[in-house]
Parts: C-alpha cells; structure tokens; sequence
C-alpha cells in the first residue's frame, strides 16, 4: 500500500510567491495596456461619431428632398455651428416654404420641418480633396451666405442649401425658375474635442444637385 506523502506548505507558498519587482512589472504592463486600449477607444468613438453624424444629415437631406416634391414647395435644409458647454457641435434646422415661394422668406411663411436637431462634437469643414477626388461642386462650408430663420431659440444664419419642387438642390438661399441647380455640392465633416478640430477620421458628404441624393465618403 502506497503512503501519500503529507504537502509541504511551506514548499507551495514559496512556489506561488511573487517578489516586488515582478509584480511591478505587472502592474506596468497593465497600465500601458490599458493606456493603448483608451486611446484606441475614444478613436474609435470619435469615428463613429462622425460616421453618424454624416449618416444624420444624409438622412435630413433625404428628408427635404421628399418634403420639397411632395408640398410642390422649397425646402431649406441649414448649418450652424455651437458651442455648448465647452464643446463645439453642429446644428441642423429645416423650414419649408408655406406658400411655395423662393422670395417669401418672412418667418410667417417659413415653417419647420419639425425641431432643430444638434449633433454633438462635429464640425463643418471645407470638402478634402484628397478625399473627395475630383471636387469641382459648391463647397458649402465657404459659401456662408445662408437663409436666415429661427427654430424655437435657435436662429440660423449659416450656411444652407435649397430644395426646390422637382427635388433639385441648389446652394443659392432664394433660386428662381431661371437659376437652376448646382450639380454638385459638398462639405467635410470633422470631429472635434472641446472646442479643438481635429484632424483625423475626416468624412465627406457629397449631395447630387440634380436629384438630392447624398453620397458619403469615408477615407
């Protein structure tokens, strides 16, 4: 019969001891890890943020385009930047023109599209050329000559663009039958923090002036 020898404790705890430096070591490493993995995660953050906020404004574009064919009327889709609680946003506002006209810009005839909508920490910026290849449109972020309307508090005097019946998109805040519609406009979008722009993870966001359709583009 075989006698089970008893278990050395001493022999245990000294095989699972870690000395001081190996366990700073550790620590080090965790922290660096850590350190990479929060870095990586508030990139990553601020990619999506500005992927959704091009997918946000796609959708209004698409919006003002439905609104403008089916009211027979001109519809103006505008962008504001804000500073809120330290932090520099864009804001969309939308109206519609009650009486169907492009000169009637009283605010008694310019009703909104429902409430003006922010989207937080992006900012609007020149289109990127070496993104958007080929650029030869309306840069909307320099052609700041926008229809002026309030939704609720917020005013709106930035830049815009303008719908028109047949669901054409012009850059011009009061086109007549004879102006036509620009074939194509565009503007970047870039994250920010605070109040800083940064520039990395940069979107373009390209609009067909012939039909309203946007089309985004990501590097």
């Amino acid at each position: 019969m075989t006698t089970r020898q008893p278990w050395n404790l001493s022999y245990s705890r000294e095989m699972k001891a870690f000395t001081l430096v190996e366990l700073l070591v550790v620590m080090g490493v965790i922290s660096l890890l850590a350190a990479a993995a929060v870095t990586g995660f508030n990139a990553i953050g601020r990619a999506r943020g500005v992927t959704e906020a091009a997918y946000q404004i796609a959708s209004a574009v698409e919006l003002c385009r439905s609104e403008a064919v089916s009211r027979q009327s001109y519809v103006w889709l505008s962008f504001q930047p804000q500073t809120n609680s330290g932090s520099a946003d864009l804001r969309l506002g939308m109206v519609y023109s009650l009486d169907g006209s492009s000169t009637n810009i009283s605010s008694t005839n310019l009703m909104p599209l429902g409430k003006s909508l922010l989207i937080q920490s992006v900012a609007l910026a020149p289109v990127n050329t070496s993104i958007a290849t080929n650029f030869s449109g309306v840069d909307l972020s320099t052609n700041l000559a926008g229809l002026t309307f309030t939704i609720g508090t917020n005013t709106f005097n930035g830049a815009s663009m303008t719908f028109m019946p047949l669901g054409e998109v012009a850059a011009k805040p009061s086109p007549t039958n004879t102006d036509g519609f620009d074939p194509i406009l565009g503007f970047g979008l870039q994250p920010t923090r605070g109040t800083t722009l940064l520039t990395n993870n940069l979107t373009e966001l390209l609009i067909d002036g012939s039909v309203g359709i946007p089309t985004i583009i990501r590097p």
